[in-house]
C-alpha cells in the first residue's frame, strides 16, 4: 500500500541498516521499541522509502502508556523508515545502526522532544536536527527585524554567522561518522560549487562552463556502492534531477548517460554493483519515456 502524507520534518533521510550475521549463532530479526507520549490504545505503522514513494510496512499496537514495537524474524534492509501516527497525517523517520532500537519522543514535538538508546546514530542525527531547530528559530527573529531594517549589515552578518555554525555542525557529523548514512545522504544532498569561468582567447569567460563542470560534478557525492540510498529519497531525486535537468534530450546524448551511469553504479560487491546498475539504467529509461 503506498503512502503520501506531509512531511512533519524538514528533512530526514535515515535508515535501518541491515546486520550481517557476522558468527554463526548471531540472531536475525528486528525488534523496534518506541514510546510516544500523548497516544495510547491505537494502532500505528512502520512505513519505509522505496524512491520517492512511502509504503507501509508494519502495523503495531500502543497500550495505554504509549509504548509499541515492530518486530519480525528478518533484517530489515537499510534505509528509510518512518513511524507514521494514527491520523496517517504526521510522522517521524529514523535511523537504527542495529536491528533494535529504543526511541522516545511525544505527540506534540516528535523532533525536540525525541530521545534515543541503541541507536549513536539516531542520537547524533536528532542532536542535530534539534540544533537546526534552535538555529532556524534565532535566524527567523533575524529575519524579522531586517524586515524592518534592510540594510542592517550588523544582523547579515548574525544570519551569516548561523549558517557557518549549522555548516560546521554537520561537516563535523560527516568527518566523525564516515560509514553513517545520515553522512552519505548529506553527501549525495549536496551541490556542486561552480568555481569562476575561465577566460577564453577571445577575451570573454566561457560561457557553458558553468553548465559543463556542474553537470559533470552533480553526482560526485553520491556513493553508489551503497545500496542503502536506494531506499530513500535522495538518490531517486539526484538521478530525477540530472535525467531531466541535465541531460540533453537525444538519442546519442541518452546513450552515452546510460554507460555513464552504468559505471557510476559499479561498486565493490557484486550484489550491489548489479542493484545498482540495473536501478539506475531502468529508471533513466522509465524519466525519459514520461517526456
Amino acid at each position: 500500500m503506498l503512502f503520501r502524507s506531509k512531511y512533519i520534518l524538514p528533512f530526514l533521510a535515515l535508515l535501518i541498516t541491515s546486520s550481517a550475521a557476522i558468527a554463526g549463532n548471531k540472531k536475525e530479526g528486528h525488534k523496534l521499541s518506541f514510546h510516544i507520549d500523548g497516544i495510547k490504545d491505537t494502532l500505528i505503522f512502520l512505513a519505509n522509502y522505496y524512491g520517492p514513494k512511502q509504503y507501509y510496512k508494519d502495523t503495531a499496537e500502543v497500550d495505554k502508556d504509549g509504548n509499541f514495537v515492530f518486530e519480525g524474524d528478518e533484517n530489515l534492509p537499510g534505509g528509510i523508515y518512518s513511524v507514521v501516527m494514527p491520523d496517517k497525517k504526521s510522522y517521524f523517520e529514523f535511523i537504527v545502526n542495529d536491528q533494535e532500537v529504543f526511541m522516545s519522543t511525544a505527540k506534540d514535538d516528535l523532533v525536540n522532544s525525541m530521545k534515543v538508546k541503541n541507536s549513536e546514530e539516531n542520537k547524533i542525527f536528532y542532536e542535530y536536527l534539534q540544533f537546526v531547530n534552535t538555529k532556524q528559530k534565532e535566524s527567523k527573529k533575524i529575519k524579522d527585524q531586517l524586515e524592518e531594517n534592510k540594510e542592517n549589515d550588523k544582523l547579515k552578518e548574525q544570519l551569516k554567522n548561523i549558517d557557518e555554525e549549522v555548516k560546521n555542525y554537520k561537516l563535523k557529523i560527516m568527518e566523525d561518522n564516515p560509514e553513517f548514512l545520515v553522512t552519505k545522504i548529506f553527501k549525495a544532498s549536496q551541490d556542486p560549487e561552480v568555481p569562476e569561468a575561465p577566460i577564453l582567447e577571445n577575451g570573454r569567460k566561457d560561457s557553458t562552463f558553468a553548465y559543463r563542470y556542474y553537470k559533470q560534478h552533480y553526482l560526485d557525492g553520491v556513493d553508489f556502492s551503497d545500496d542503502r540510498l536506494l531506499r530513500t529519497p535522495v538518490f531517486h531525486n539526484k538521478l530525477d534531477y540530472y535525467i531531466q535537468k541535465l541531460v540533453v534530450q537525444i538519442p546519442d546524448s541518452i546513450n552515452k548517460e546510460a554507460d555513464y551511469l552504468a559505471s557510476k553504479a559499479e561498486g565493490d560487491r557484486k550484489s550491489t554493483r548489479l542493484n545498482s546498475s540495473h536501478l539506475v539504467i531502468s529508471y533513466a529509461v522509465f524519466c525519459l519515456k514520461k517526456k
